[in-house]
């Protein structure tokens, strides 16, 4: 076979979307050594996958919410025209964006829509490209994290007297769009949403379990500064219990902080993908949404999922789980 010069992949969304096609552009990378890699994405996906690999050497972003859409698709098919790729990889199943492609005759993968959600997301993308690939020790979700922030991370960490041998828990009482949400948004947003007292009151259990076993732990928040006043609500609440910090938006710090914590317990969020791809262990809350769709995408052993709908009223969404279920899954992962 031919070797391939050129491939594009296709993908739109927020970061926890972008985070779970990074099995699949992983092993792109691996089947097609000498191949550059062009990414069609929007600003989410940009920040999220810019520092991915060498290989990609160029992102296109498409703007979908321009405010003549019609011209953007004809740019978008120009740019992707000119490019002349050998194969495309589209993990979209809209009509709409496959259209993109109907002027040129790249071999196209492209995803099909599924209404199953017992098959993973990511494990969909995976099997578009490498069919063989069917566990998630062969692929799995991963991100980079730079020296650079690193060192950014240490020293906000620093500001909040937390040391090199604390045991981190982070807490990350919020989701993309809350401090924004209304409408049809704001009534499904206890899917999405622990209460406040339920943060605070974990906050303290997972204190209080350190100070009892002599472990060294901090409990902490860090948030966009939109949500600067959910982390006060329970940094007041929790006694002090839960830390925070709400720096100036910087992904690549954030990643280096997440990388950080030791525990991240979370809603599924983005912050819960990015923190099982830099091997963070994980405690997620899940209401609605099926876990074996959209789950931490990695062995098994470094996550554990608890769900509504397996509590006595999950009608309540998250509020319906109770703060000791949840600590009790923590145990699972806290130093003895």
């Amino acid at each position: 076979m031919q070797a391939l010069k050129r491939i594009l992949v296709a993908r739109m969304g927020r970061v926890g979307d972008m985070v779970m096609i990074t099995p699949a552009l992983q092993a792109i990378l691996d089947k097609f050594p000498h191949a550059k890699i062009t990414l069609l994405t929007n600003a989410d996906g940009k920040r999220t996958l810019n520092n991915f690999s060498e290989r990609i050497d160029k992102i296109i972003i498409y703007d979908r919410k321009t405010l003549f859409p019609w011209l953007t698709r004809q740019r978008i098919k120009k740019a992707i025209a000119q490019d002349q790729y050998d194969r495309v990889y589209c993990f979209e199943s809209k009509p709409s964006f496959l259209n993109l492609f109907s002027a040129f005759k790249p071999v196209l993968y492209a995803l099909t829509a599924t209404n199953d959600k017992r098959v993973h997301y990511a494990q969909y993308c995976l099997n578009l490209v490498e069919p063989n690939a069917r566990t998630k020790m062969a692929y799995s979700l991963h991100l980079a994290v730079s020296k650079t922030a690193i060192t950014d991370s240490l020293m906000l960490l620093k500001k909040l007297a937390i040391k090199n041998d604390d045991f981190i828990i982070g807490l990350h009482p919020s989701f993309s769009g809350l401090a924004k949400s209304f409408g049809r948004a704001s009534k499904h947003a206890h899917h999405k949403t622990w209460p406040i007292a339920a943060w605070s009151a974990l906050a303290s259990k997972l204190q209080h379990y350190g100070a009892t076993n002599n472990v060294k732990i901090k409990v902490m928040m860090d948030l966009i500064p939109d949500e600067e006043s959910i982390a006060i609500k329970i940094n007041k609440h929790s006694n002090g219990a839960a830390l925070y910090q709400c720096p100036a938006l910087n992904f690549e710090r954030y990643k280096a902080t997440l990388a950080r914590y030791d525990l991240l317990i979370t809603p599924d969020s983005g912050p819960m993908h990015i923190a099982a791809a830099v091997n963070t262990k994980i405690v997620a809350l899940f209401s609605r949404h099926e876990p074996s769709d959209c789950q931490p995408f990695v062995a098994a052993e470094q996550f554990t999922v608890l769900r509504a709908e397996d509590m006595r009223e999950p009608e309540k969404g998250l509020a319906t789980i109770d703060v000791d279920s949840v600590f009790n899954a923590c145990l699972n992962y806290l130093p003895k």
